[in-house]
């Protein structure tokens, strides 16, 4: 299995590779009013619009602080309509990472930053490929620069590695029209 890894307050996160299109670095993105506080706005991106949605509000984590390492990942979401583009603002990305599917733990029913529905599973430390990836993520989850030296995570206990995050869950466009629609102005 491979993810695309990429931090949000200082902890790793992933998606699938498979339905992330692109990575772009953080252009203007026009606000939408009577929007959800987690669609930072829309974008055009070579003549479409694309909603950009900011992940840490998504996840209940905050705003992004946008900075320069901040990036919009072009991911492909199936709606009932067929498949659209959804731009997703991340603090930084970091690496595509790869492991075994047997190797993701379960999510918790309680006790994680994040909503336990919107986790596909959990990447212990020092389960990902060669190549220093799991170390990656591992520092990320510490707080470290990638190169730098992790401490605490990386030995296991605690924050893992990798929270791999379930895209048709966290990016679901029914969800975001349901909320959309709740916000609107009455007929």
């Amino acid at each position: 299995m491979k993810a695309l890894t990429f931090a949000l307050r200082g902890q790793a996160y992933g998606l699938p590779i498979e339905p992330v299109r692109e990575i772009i670095g953080l252009g203007e993105v026009t606000p939408v009013p009577m929007m959800p506080a987690y669609l930072r706005g829309v974008m055009n991106l070579r003549g479409s619009v694309v909603p950009v949605i900011d992940l840490a509000a998504r996840l209940a984590l905050g705003p992004a602080q946008d900075s320069e390492r901040s990036c919009i990942l072009i991911v492909e979401c199936l709606a009932d309509d067929g498949m659209h583009l959804v731009g997703v603002l991340v603090d930084a990305v970091q690496e595509v990472l790869r492991f075994e599917a047997s190797a993701l733990a379960a999510a918790p029913s309680f006790g994680t930053r994040v909503a336990p529905a919107f986790i596909a599973g959990l990447l212990p430390a020092g389960l990902g490929a060669a190549g220093g990836a799991a170390g990656v993520a591992a520092g990320v989850a510490a707080g470290v620069a990638p190169g730098g030296v992790a401490s605490g995570a990386a030995d296991g206990v605690g924050t893992p590695s990798l929270v791999l995050l379930a895209p048709e869950r966290v990016l679901s466009l029914p969800e975001l029209e349901d909320d959309v629609g709740a916000c609107a102005m009455p007929a």
